[in-house]
């Protein structure tokens, strides 16, 4: 947004931006969308529903370290590891919401007893 004004910005700070945008706003609508709307679509519950919000925790995790981008323009330096780990922890997200949502239920198939057959 400054930018469009013509005030100089720090890379840092429009990296940070546009991850907060991408991964802190549109991945995580997309994330919890669709752990409200595929368990109904497909018209199956989740395999394994504690997922959702570890999925969601590590991926607001990641977007919290990106953002320490800003202050590390401002001139705290060391704070760049952290957001150097962010997109790992933003992808270990991803996986989990793979698993979750990929994942299915296995039920136990009973064959039917001899007694139960006339």
């Amino acid at each position: 947004v400054a930018a469009a004004f013509g005030v100089p910005t720090h890379g840092l700070v429009v990296d940070a931006e546009r991850h907060l945008v991408t991964v802190g706003f549109l991945t995580a609508l997309l994330l919890a969308m669709s752990f409200r709307l595929l368990p109904r679509l497909r018209q199956r519950p989740l395999a394994f529903p504690g997922l959702e919000p570890v999925a969601l925790a590590l991926l607001h995790l990641a977007v919290l370290a990106r953002t320490l981008e800003v202050l590390a323009a401002a001139g705290a330096v060391e704070l760049l590891w952290v957001s150097a780990f962010s997109g790992m922890v933003a992808w270990i997200a991803l996986i989990v919401f793979a698993v979750a949502i990929i994942a299915r239920r296995r039920r136990r198939v009973e064959a039917p007893s001899a007694a139960a057959v006339p």
